[in-house]
């Protein structure tokens, strides 16, 4: 499974949409959701990270669908989110509502662009559509991704990313690279 926060040098990347799923790992190969990130500790650290302003880059998924699970599957999720379960055609589903752990200016400011790029792809076609759009706050402690594209962002897209945003100088380049996930 993917993490949802990956760190650059000290720059948090969240990945906002269905990899925020925390899924717990059972036999066989298996697995079971289990909580949806962020938890406390993550919330809390996120929340210092913009009360420092501190660089933080959420990069939102431009569709976020459900999760389809088997009927044997509900039984496994964790209680606290059985309740968001929704069926749809006798398929017990998930969804991941994107951008609510943050702060209420942040995740309007998020779901603006998150809007303004959903209906430029109803009016470019696809092949003509960047693979990332950024939000167009220079400078800003919380920066914004779209993704328009299902392929996942390779690790060097990611860094050449979080050097762009946060102009990191040619002698710290070394310092921006993957240095862990969450």
């Amino acid at each position: 499974m993917n993490d949802p926060v990956q760190y650059y040098g000290e720059i948090p990347v969240v990945f906002d949409g269905l990899r925020r799923i925390v899924w717990k790992p059972l036999a066989a190969g298996r697995a079971a959701v289990q909580s949806i990130w962020p938890g406390e500790e993550e919330r809390a650290d996120i929340d210092r990270r913009l009360e420092r302003r501190e660089p933080v880059l959420v990069v939102i998924d431009c569709e976020a669908p459900p999760v389809a699970l088997l009927p044997e599957e509900v039984p496994l999720v964790s209680p606290a989110l059985r309740e968001r379960l929704t069926v749809d055609d006798g398929m017990p589903q998930l969804r991941v509502e994107q951008l609510n752990w943050l702060p209420t200016p942040l995740e309007q400011s998020g779901r603006k662009l998150l809007a303004a790029v959903r209906s430029r792809m109803r009016s470019i076609p696809a092949p003509l559509l960047p693979r990332v759009v950024l939000d167009g706050d220079a400078g800003g402690a919380i920066r914004f991704a779209v993704r328009t594209d299902v392929r996942p962002l390779s690790e060097l897209d990611l860094v050449r990313i979080v050097r762009h945003l946060w102009s990191v100088s040619a002698r710290a380049e070394g310092r921006v690279e993957r240095v862990r996930a969450a």
